[in-house]
């Protein structure tokens, strides 16, 4: 009897949990999403890793559609580049672009003197590159997502003429702009200065409607069963350039020299 009475606890306690149970229709994430501000569409997985880390705070809102460099599908966001790479592992197919690199400021490493101890809190020294991170800079990597975001530090903190403090990152530069309130670190809008530095005409086709590849298209670029999506490509192939600058968002203390604010 009682074994009985047990199983039927059992069976009820399951029946109420599987009506409470939300369907799957309403837990996924949209595969699409449009943003208005800049007349753009961010799809599949470029959606997902946008979701994923740190959206519109992070990487701004998208400032392209998806389209083809050098035979890898990327699309430009405020602050970034992100990049289809179909050859990685599944958690790392979506890669921001190293535009630190390719734009940013190389620092010689620090000397072996300045090389702060390992049991700091503060301070991170990156024998990668040769540099160290600091106090709000150090945080702000830390918390929005680290390596997989910013790559390695390949400067110092920078002190510019306007008072910013900044720092270059294999994958991003780094901000501080000091005010009444203390300031905040947030990242400069590489994506968007990069994409008007290399497509210098692309102004003239701002806010044109995006045209829907057909089947032959999308084959031609390959898209597999899992990759972002089947985009809407814009036709970058008869521009070219290169021309670059920065300035991008919490309170850092330390600046170039610690113990300042």
């Amino acid at each position: 009897m009682r074994d009985s009475l047990c199983l039927k606890g059992l069976m009820y306690i399951l029946i109420i949990g599987l009506v409470f149970v939300p369907s799957a229709s309403f837990s996924q994430q949209p595969e699409t999403r449009y943003f208005s501000e800049t007349d753009h569409t961010v799809r599949g997985q470029f959606l997902q890793f946008f979701n994923d880390h740190g959206g519109l705070d992070i990487l701004g809102p998208p400032v392209s559609e998806e389209t083809m460099e050098d035979g890898v599908r990327v699309q430009y966001f405020q602050n970034t580049r992100l990049e289809w790479h179909p050859e990685n592992p599944r958690p790392y197919r979506i890669q921001p672009g190293l535009l630190g690199d390719l734009v940013g400021e190389f620092q010689p490493p620090i000397p072996a003197t300045e090389i702060p101890a390992t049991h700091l809190l503060d301070e991170r020294y990156y024998s990668q590159t040769g540099h160290t991170l600091k106090h709000g800079f150090l945080a702000f990597f830390d918390y929005y997502g680290g390596l997989d975001i910013f790559g390695y530090p390949i400067s110092e903190m920078i002190t510019e003429p306007d008072g910013r403090v900044t720092q270059w990152f294999q994958r991003a530069q780094l901000e501080w702009l000091p005010d009444h309130a203390g300031g905040q670190v947030q990242l400069a809008p590489l994506g968007e200065r990069f994409l008007e530095g290399k497509y210098p005409d692309l102004s003239s086709t701002a806010g044109a409607t995006p045209t829907s590849p057909g089947e032959a298209t999308v084959q031609a670029f390959g898209v597999e069963p899992d990759a972002p999506s089947a985009p809407h490509i814009m036709d970058f192939t008869r521009l070219e350039a290169l021309k670059v600058t920065a300035s991008i968002q919490n309170a850092v203390t330390g600046g170039p020299n610690p113990g300042q604010q």
